[in-house]
């Protein structure tokens, strides 16, 4: 990397190839390449490389093949799959999705699951000992909707062996957290306690805590809200939440530096952050943070000089090396770009503007600061935040400078309520002032959403092959600018004229109407697009209707923007039969299905069918079924067996596909599936 005016180069950044390196060797197992194969084509390099006199591709070899190990190490443990168990473990991670507990918990014997829990009267907290049985199923879904989320990248994150649904009756918290993480759950409730008693409104008690303790408890509308305004990192920890804690524990620690003890003070800050950070659960980027400011306070307390990027590059790299899988986190890859962005536009802009007599006004610095800060880092992470959420925040300017002031005020007065909350002190005037505040930014971003150009940035889908030439034209463009070389600023306008032309022809083409099975874990369920417009269709219990559309809307987001599509109601399986067959029009076909419930509704003549659902409310005998199943090889009725045309049509069609519902009674559905079995007619437990 070529010397530039702010002195950014190897030398001044040695963090960087060691950062590079352990993210690529981390990447090469990722990719299935097996531990020894990565080990030997690193040994092959570094020997070309000493041969060459190449020390520094020597060192990313060896960066590369410590990452590869510590991904390896990393990987699932192997864990009996389809049988029922019982289960011990902690749990290491708690989300709550409306009735139910996601957990993430590790095994006695090191494996990692994904536990839902239904309906349990306790809450789940990190640290607790539980035990339950269930059965385990592999940690990737199959995908059955093309595009749906698979949860690919949550096993790969937390390294799932395995995911299962706890048995509600079997679960149960053996021995709750204790040590030190039981300290900090403690702790952690009462300041909880303390802001939402504060007497502020749901929302805004609800809005401080995910801003200060980093819950998981807003509602959907307050994150539309903010996200569509361009202030969806406000309701995330980073290091902007950060900066305001420490600037209030260095207010707290100014006397031990007013005695002398400078060096004490910064020294002091590092446990203090760090507690801050276990308190809030290890975030991607407020450990992100924390580790930057470690070194940067160890660099001033020993009057070392320090260089913001490369400390950014050895957070990396440590985080990295302590947490491989930490790669594949969005918020760790969002906050690495925009500290990296922040850095790159910042410095040489801050060279050009010193020169200036304004600049040396602090008014003029602060106020440049503000427009500079947003515009840096959503200019770095605009590409694969659009790529994620299908998002850009076209008013983020507009939104973020205002925000920016009220934040660091809202954070610290935040704190100050839940400390003096411990102590039993309410402060009104304090919580007046708060819930002011909160208002003022949640009429600003309503406002903004009501603007008519405020919806240009959303629906936004391109191929992820296209971040590559989208990030290598950004470059291009800052290399331009730094170095003031027009070659390189036409290289990345080139680029990014590349890019977007090729985003229309990377487009999929889709047939008018498609069908699907879609993952119900507790009844059967089929998706149905005709046009724009998709329907699920399920044999569960209308009551559960609106929860199986909330999990759709989340889990087919990728799926309806591809399309184009609108997931509109959840209907019952039984009503699919208006579908029209459209064989003859050489479309897409949809199924032929029928639901046998009571026997009395069963028609005499049986319809030609695709798919045959034996479902909740089933009242015949397993012999029953048999006889029902095997009319469709013989083509006769329920009742007798005739020649008729309609018979010959339906024999000479392939037998349906038989599913037994989890609807089911237990007990039931394996007296079923042991009849079928034996009779040797093919069916299946799930769709």
């Amino acid at each position: 990397m070529q010397k530039s005016r702010q002195g950014w180069n190897l030398a001044s950044m040695p963090m960087l190839i060691p950062a590079f390196s352990v993210a690529a060797g981390i990447g090469v197992i990722t990719l299935g390449l097996q531990l020894w194969r990565a080990l030997l084509l690193i040994l092959v390099l570094s020997g070309i490389a000493l041969w060459l006199k190449r020390p520094r591709i020597v060192m990313a070899a060896g960066f590369s093949l410590v990452g590869a190990l510590m991904m390896w190490l990393s990987l699932p443990v192997a864990v009996p799959l389809g049988q029922r168990m019982n289960v011990s473990a902690e749990v290491l991670d708690v989300r709550e999705a409306g009735d139910m507990q996601r957990c993430v918990v590790e095994t006695d014997d090191g494996g990692r699951l994904l536990v839902n829990v239904n309906d349990f009267p306790r809450q789940i907290v990190v640290g607790d000992k539980v035990t339950f049985d269930a059965v385990l199923r592999p940690a990737v879904r199959r995908e059955t909707v093309p595009d749906e989320y698979n949860s690919r990248r949550q096993a790969l994150v937390w390294s799932l062996s395995a995911r299962c649904n706890a048995e509600s009756e079997t679960f149960r918290i053996i021995a709750p957290a204790a040590g030190v993480r039981g300290r900090l759950n403690t702790l952690r409730q009462r300041l909880k306690d303390s802001i939402i008693y504060s007497g502020m409104s749901q929302d805004s008690s609800d809005f401080l805590v995910a801003v200060i303790l980093g819950e998981n408890n807003l509602s959907q509308e307050q994150r539309a809200l903010f996200s569509h305004a361009g202030l969806a990192h406000v309701m995330a920890l980073s290091g902007t939440h950060l900066s305001t804690i420490a600037l209030m524990l260095a207010l707290l620690l100014l006397p031990v530096e007013l005695c002398g003890g400078k060096r004490w003070k910064a020294l002091l800050l590092i446990p203090l952050l760090w507690g801050y950070a276990i308190l809030t659960g290890m975030s991607p980027s407020v450990v992100r943070a924390v580790v930057m400011a470690t070194f940067l306070l160890t660099g001033r307390a020993f009057g070392r000089p320090v260089n913001s990027m490369n400390l950014l590059f050895a957070s990396v790299a440590f985080i990295l090396l302590l947490s491989p899988t930490t790669l594949f986190r969005e918020s760790f890859q969002l906050s690495v770009l925009a500290v990296a962005g922040i850095l790159m536009i910042t410095s040489p802009l801050k060279e050009t503007l010193s020169t200036t007599r304004a600049w040396r006004r602090r008014a003029v610095r602060w106020t440049c600061g503000l427009f500079i800060l947003p515009i840096a880092a959503t200019m770095a992470t605009a590409p694969l935040a659009a790529y994620y959420f299908h998002f850009f925040p076209v008013l983020f300017l507009i939104s973020n400078i205002p925000v920016g002031i009220l934040l660091p005020f809202y954070l610290a007065g935040g704190v100050i309520v839940a400390l003096f909350g411990l102590a039993g002190i309410s402060l009104p005037w304090l919580t007046v002032a708060m819930q002011w505040c909160y208002d003022a930014m949640c009429m600003l971003a309503s406002f903004l959403h009501t603007l008519p150009f405020s919806g240009l940035g959303e629906n936004i889908s391109f191929p992820g092959m296209l971040l590559l030439p989208l990030y290598a034209a950004l470059f291009m463009l800052w290399l331009g600018w730094v170095q003031r070389r027009k070659l390189y600023l036409l290289s990345g306008v080139l680029f990014l004229l590349m890019t977007v032309a090729l985003t229309p022809a990377l487009r999929e083409d889709y047939p008018r109407q498609e069908c699907f099975p879609y993952h119900e874990s507790n009844s059967v369920a089929l998706l149905v697009r005709q046009g724009s417009n998709v329907t699920i269709y399920t044999d569960a219990s209308v009551k559960h209707f609106g929860e199986i559309r909330e999990r759709a809307a989340s889990r087919l987001g990728n799926y309806l923007l591809k399309r184009n599509a609108t997931l509109l109601e959840v209907h019952p399986l039984d009503s699919i039969n208006i579908l029209e067959d459209n064989r003859a029009s050489g479309e897409s076909a949809l199924p032929r299905v029928l639901v046998i419930r009571k026997l009395r509704d069963i028609p005499v003549r049986l319809p030609v069918t695709d798919l045959l659902i034996v479902s909740a409310g089933f009242n015949g005998s397993p012999s029953t079924l048999v006889a029902i199943l095997s009319s469709f090889y013989s083509g006769s009725s329920v009742s007798d067996r005739s020649d008729s045309p309609e018979s010959s049509a339906r024999a000479c069609h392939a037998a349906p596909a038989v599913i037994l519902s989890p609807t089911l009674p237990r007990v039931l559905r394996k007296e079923l599936a042991d009849t079928l079995s034996a009779a040797s007619i093919p069916f299946s437990l799930k769709i």
